[in-house]
C-alpha cells in the first residue's frame, strides 16, 4: 500500500507570477550598480546559447559568475530577504497558495522543486511551509559565493532524477504541479500531474499525457 501523498510544487510561473532567477540578479545589481562593468562578456555566453554551442544550465552559471560572483554570504543573505519580502507580498499566485494551504491541512507532504537556486529557494520553501525543497545549488568558497553551480541544474529530467534519489515511486503516491513543458515529463510519471498556465504546445503534449489542466 502506498503512504501518504506527496504534494511537488514548481516554482517560477507555477506559485509565483513570474520567473524568479533574472529578477533576483537585476535587482541585486540595481543596488550594486558598479557591477554592472562585469556583465561585458554576457553577450558572448548569450550568442553561444543561441547557437547550442552551450547549453542551460552554462548559461545560468555565466550569469551567475557575473552577476554575484565574489559576493559575501552575508550581502547575499540581507539581499534575500529583502527579494523575499516583495515577492512574498505581490508576486505568488493566490491559487497556488490555496492549494498549498489545502495540501498542508491534508498532511500531505509538501516538496518545492525548482530548477531556481538555493540562496533564495530554500528561504522561500521555508517561508511557505515546505517540508523539503530541492533545487539547484550554488558554490562557496572562504565564504564568499564563486558564482559556479555545486550540483546540477534542477531543470527538466534532473527533477526526476532528484525525486528518484529520494523516493521510491511505487511507494509512494505523488501530485506535482508545474507551468513549463520541460515539466511535462515529471508530470506524466507521477500519479497526477497538473500544468497551469501554460503554452499551447505545453497543453496539447499534456493532454496527450493524460494531464490535467489548471489556469491559476
Amino acid at each position: 500500500m502506498k503512504a501518504k501523498l506527496v504534494a511537488v510544487f514548481d516554482l517560477d510561473g507555477t506559485l509565483t507570477r513570474h520567473d524568479t532567477y533574472m529578477p533576483y540578479l537585476i535587482g541585486f545589481l540595481i543596488r550594486n550598480p558598479w557591477r554592472i562593468f562585469r556583465l561585458m562578456n554576457l553577450s558572448w555566453s548569450i550568442a553561444l546559447y543561441a547557437f547550442g554551442k552551450v547549453n542551460n544550465s552554462d548559461l545560468k552559471q555565466q550569469f551567475l559568475i557575473s552577476f554575484l560572483g565574489g559576493v559575501e554570504r552575508e550581502q547575499i543573505s540581507t539581499w534575500t530577504n529583502i527579494f523575499l519580502d516583495k515577492l512574498l507580498q505581490s508576486g505568488i499566485r493566490k491559487e497556488a497558495l490555496i492549494a498549498l494551504k489545502k495540501h498542508r491541512k491534508n498532511g500531505d507532504h509538501l516538496v518545492l522543486l525548482s530548477a531556481s537556486l538555493d540562496i533564495y529557494v530554500k528561504e522561500l520553501g521555508c517561508r511557505l511551509g515546505f517540508d523539503e525543497t530541492i533545487c539547484t545549488n550554488v558554490e562557496w568558497s572562504n565564504n564568499k559565493l564563486t558564482g559556479r553551480l555545486s550540483s546540477k541544474n534542477c531543470h527538466g529530467r534532473e527533477k526526476i532524477s532528484r525525486l528518484l534519489s529520494r523516493y521510491r515511486f511505487e511507494t509512494t503516491n505523488f501530485i506535482a504541479y508545474a507551468d513549463d513543458i520541460s515539466d511535462v515529463p515529471l508530470l506524466s510519471m507521477v500519479d497526477k500531474g497538473v500544468l497551469v498556465n501554460r503554452s499551447r504546445k505545453a497543453r496539447d503534449l499534456s493532454n496527450k499525457a493524460g494531464i490535467e489542466l489548471k489556469k491559476w
